[in-house]
């Protein structure tokens, strides 16, 4: 499916399956993407400011340079995806999965020079993810792994 550069704001798209879709640039503001798959997608550059991502499978996904500013991603499984300058600032990422696990798929979460200014990132999951130049300024890591 491709929706590049569409204009999906305040749409529902709870529980839908967005394998390998391309929604690179799409402006996605107040989504509901609740349970969406978007396993091998394309969200770079997407807009995502107060999405409701609450838990979205995203593996393998490209993510860089999206704004995710003050969504709801509690619970996603970002396991493997590239991340590289998002912008995470205010988000709710309590129990977010980021962990990579080269070991058994080949993929490592790439949040390279991420933003997760103010971000609630309690029981996060970042271990084996890079991490070079994120900001962490004023996030919640209350039982976060690394």
């Amino acid at each position: 499916m491709d929706f590049y550069r569409a204009c999906l704001r305040d749409a529902d798209l709870s529980g839908a399956n967005l394998i390998e879709a391309n929604l690179e640039a799409t402006y996605l503001t107040k989504a509901v993407l609740n349970g969406v798959n978007l396993n091998s997608a394309n969200l770079q550059q997407a807009v995502l400011i107060d999405a409701d991502f609450r838990s979205t499978s995203d593996q393998r996904t490209d993510l860089g340079k999206t704004n995710f500013c003050g969504a709801d991603l509690n619970y996603a499984n970002l396991s493997g995806s590239l991340l590289y300058r998002a912008n995470f600032a205010d988000c709710r990422l309590c129990r977010v999965n980021f962990r990579a696990s080269p070991e058994r798929d080949g993929f490592i979460t790439d949040l390279t020079g991420a933003s997760f200014r103010g971000a609630d990132l309690s029981y996060a999951d970042l271990r084996g993810a890079i991490l070079e130049d994120v900001d962490l300024t004023d996030a919640d890591l209350t039982w976060t792994l690394f």
